[in-house]
């Protein structure tokens, strides 16, 4: 195994550092700052930037689930309010689907900060999905290559079967 070290920055905090761990053959180096990932792997440099963090739950009555969240004080955002509701507390966001997914999803939107506002700079979908698929993460369900730009998603899967969607709206 190959040996790493993990940077976490940001703006406000400066920098702190978890030397010596051992990540398997995941990047030489990794920091965080903003949004934005910054991995280098074998002395190269990328940003990954996923974008607007959620939680997409599947869900098996939507009346019930909408009041059970409005109880923690989230409040309707977007959808149908039927089949998706996008509920929202602070800057947290869920997604809540009825009939879409099998399990419940960890979602990526790039394009949006925070809840769905339009973000000046982003990385396409199409971009995560070949800077994943050429560093051995295998895709599913991709649209990428169905348009140049605009929306488009795809899924990838962590080595525990969590899904993943990477889900581009702008």
């Amino acid at each position: 195994m190959a040996e790493s070290t993990l940077d976490v920055s940001s703006r406000e905090s400066g920098s702190e550092s978890l030397r010596g761990s051992r990540l398997g053959r995941s990047p030489d180096r990794a920091s965080v700052s903003s949004n934005y990932v910054h991995v280098q792997t074998n002395g190269q440099r990328s940003i990954v930037q996923l974008g607007t963090f959620s939680v997409s739950l599947s869900v098996s009555d939507m009346v019930a689930s909408r009041e059970f969240y409005a109880k923690l004080g989230f409040g309707m955002i977007g959808g149908d309010g039927e089949t998706w509701t996008i509920i929202a507390n602070e800057t947290i966001a869920i997604g809540l689907f009825h009939g879409m997914f099998d399990s419940n999803i960890l979602t990526f939107n790039p394009g949006w900060t925070g809840l769905g506002q339009p973000a000046e700079e982003f990385t396409d979908v199409r971009e995560l999905s070949t800077h994943l698929t050429a560093n051995g993460i295998a895709t599913s369900d991709d649209t990428t290559g169905e348009t140049p730009a605009g929306p488009a998603s795809f899924k990838v899967t962590d080595p525990d079967g969590n899904v993943i969607l990477i889900d581009q709206h702008v």
